[in-house]
This record gives structure tokens, C-alpha cells and sequence, in this order.
């Protein structure tokens, strides 16, 4: 064999660990093409993969709430009918008034019973024995349909108009009964005053009580009946 055939002889090489930490362990291997082109190709695959991949955008809590907001549909608040609506749409019935025509005698045995519809503390006039006399008092000048005395001890002379001819002397017997009750029964300070009840009123009479509104007042009346559903 020639000299140019000749093997070279075989070269040991102590293998030192490829690690970070160890750099300089690389050597010329490092350098070598291969080793750079695993490189190359490793940082394009991951280039790529961060191209490809799509970031993920963070919704802020106040913009997840104000989205809520937005797409939760609007709850539109019933009003709640009130007391007794719903009774008075179920009857479908207008409330009713009636006015009742009403006798002068039933005004006359009303004040009679109850003479504190004319006034709060209006009671019949008693005599000397405690016995009520008030009603139909008997006078000089004519009957007083109720005489009454307050608490304070002032009188009442009431007197109810049986029909619309007697508006013409209701006035003169009002001032004449007035009179005499100021002179037999009144005492020191004690007033007296007259009532006069009535279903109407002329236009003479209410000259005549405007006259006289300082010592008589005129007072109408009606008696009306109503109705009402009792459904709840």
C-alpha cells in the first residue's frame, strides 16, 4: 500500500453535555450547518405558530355589565289599581242619587226628635218640672213648631213652611214669635234667634232673608237616597 492509502488513525473526542448553561461546550459544532439550520427552521415554526395564533381581547367587568344592560329586555311596570276600582268596574254602575220629596210634618217631627241637625247642642225647651214643651209651643201670636234652647241657654225659634203660599207671612209671624219669646222667656244676655225651614224659596224670601240674616236664618231641605254596590 501506498502512503496515500493509508487510514488515518482513529481520534478520541471527550464528549462534554450540550446545555445553556454550558456555552462554550458547543465549540465548532456550533458552527456547523446543520446545527444552524435546526435552528433556523425551529424560530420560523414558532414565528409562525405566534402569526397564526389570535389574541385573546380582555372585556373589562364594566364593559360586561353595560352589555348585560343592553340586551336584558325593559320590564314595563303595571300600575296597580287602587281600592274599589276593580268593585266599580265589575258593577259597571255609575253611582245613583235620588232626591225623595219630602212632607213639611216629617221635617216638623224631625227637628222635634233630633233638634240637633238644626244645631250641634240644640235641645227642647223643658219647663219648671223637667217636662219637655218645645214642641208645638203655644204662643199669643201663633203656634212655634219647636222652641229649643242652646247650651248656653239661648233660644231657638223654629218654624217649617207647610207650602209655598205661607212664604208671604212666614216673615211677619217669624218676628212676631221672635218678639214675644224676648219678651216672656228671654233673661238678661240670653239671644234669640229664628230658623226657618223650607222645601223652596221665592225670590221675595230670599230678599227677606237677606234682610234678616242677622236674627234668622232659612234653611232648605231634600232627603236624597243613594246606592252602592257591595261587591268587594
Amino acid at each position: 500500500m501506498s502512503d496515500s492509502a493509508k487510514i488515518p488513525e482513529r481520534q478520541e473526542f471527550e464528549a462534554t453535555p450540550l446545555s445553556p448553561s454550558n456555552p462554550s461546550a458547543l465549540g465548532a459544532a456550533a458552527e456547523s450547518c446543520l446545527f444552524l439550520g435546526e435552528e433556523s427552521e425551529t424560530e420560523e415554526e414558532i414565528e409562525m405558530a405566534l402569526r397564526q395564533a389570535t389574541p385573546r381581547t380582555k372585556v373589562a367587568p364594566a364593559a360586561r355589565i353595560a352589555e348585560k344592560k343592553t340586551k336584558a329586555p325593559k320590564k314595563t311596570k303595571t300600575a296597580e289599581p287602587l281600592p274599589g276600582a276593580e268593585g266599580s268596574r265589575r258593577s259597571g254602575r255609575p253611582p245613583v242619587n235620588v232626591v225623595i220629596p219630602v212632607d213639611a210634618e216629617q221635617v216638623r217631627h224631625l227637628i222635634v226628635e233630633r233638634p240637633e241637625v238644626l244645631q250641634a247642642d240644640l235641645s227642647v225647651h223643658v219647663d219648671a218640672e223637667g217636662i219637655e214643651v218645645g214642641a208645638g209651643f203655644e204662643t199669643e201670636v201663633g203656634e212655634i213648631d219647636l222652641l229649643a234652647r242652646s247650651a248656653g241657654g239661648n233660644w231657638v225659634v223654629a218654624m217649617v213652611v207647610s207650602n209655598p203660599a205661607e212664604q208671604d207671612t212666614i216673615v211677619a209671624g217669624m218676628i212676631q214669635r221672635i218678639g214675644w219669646v224676648r219678651k216672656h222667656l228671654s233673661e238678661g244676655q240670653q239671644e234669640v234667634r229664628g230658623v226657618v225651614l223650607t222645601g223652596s224659596m221665592s225670590d221675595e224670601l230670599v230678599y227677606a232673608a237677606t234682610a234678616l240674616k242677622d236674627s234668622v236664618s232659612f234653611l232648605g231641605w231634600r232627603l236624597s237616597l243613594g246606592f252602592e254596590s257591595l261587591a268587594p
